[in-house]
């Protein structure tokens, strides 16, 4: 028993930082892509 309660959060843990990487690469890639549509839009306003 103890040691399912310890793998659970353990588990759960390593999940929400890999969700939290790939979100923060996600986000490093949007961040050029919407700089460069700003950019573009201003140009045909």
């Amino acid at each position: 028993m103890m040691n399912c309660i310890g793998t659970v959060p353990h588990e759960w843990g390593m999940n929400v930082l890999h969700l939290w990487g790939a979100k923060a690469v996600s986000d490093k890639m949007k961040q050029p892509i919407n700089q460069i549509h700003r950019a573009h839009v201003t140009i045909l306003s």
